[in-house]
């Protein structure tokens, strides 16, 4: 009888160089369950996503919500007007109030920084393609983001 090797898994489409990474969970005194996430090394989510305490990766998650929940993510956001095909005109409200607050935010934290957290947070990009695109030493990019995300926390009151 002929012995074949088993095939091996071919990788899932879109997640090329993403690492898989199972952790334990604390929920209460006596129960943990276990939680996988899938990120890219040197992202957001790789390196604060580990601790769902943390006021960092909370601040650094609440700043991506508010992009997402504004719809201004990128280009193609959603166009309500050929969606709904009703009479109904202007922003919904929680798209108006996000965006408020994303005014508010950038106003506070200033062009760069928030330039800055935009592609760490909400686009994913990782430390070392921040620091070729604003033109900072790959080793210095994890500081500043550190103190970028220090100070977005402090805004939105997580500090």
């Amino acid at each position: 009888m002929l012995k074949t090797k088993p095939r091996s898994k071919l990788p899932e489409e879109g997640f090329e160089g993403a690492e898989v990474r199972t952790e334990t969970v604390r929920i209460s005194r006596s129960r943990t369950e276990q939680r996988t996430t899938r990120a890219m090394p040197g992202t957001f989510e790789w390196r604060y996503g580990r601790d769902s305490s943390d006021p960092l990766y909370m601040a650094g998650s609440h700043f991506a919500r508010l992009w997402e929940r504004a719809s201004n993510l990128h280009g193609g956001s959603i166009n309500y007007d050929s969606a709904g095909g009703g009479g109904w005109k202007g922003l919904p409200d929680g798209r108006a109030v996000a965006m408020q607050e994303l005014q508010v935010l950038m106003k506070e934290l200033g062009k760069l920084c928030s330039a800055r957290l935009t592609n760490y947070c909400v686009l994913g990009h990782t430390s070392a393609e921040l620091g070729s695109t604003f033109n900072m030493p790959e080793r210095d990019v994890p500081a500043i983001l550190n103190q970028d995300l220090r100070a977005v926390a402090m805004c939105l009151r997580y500090m």
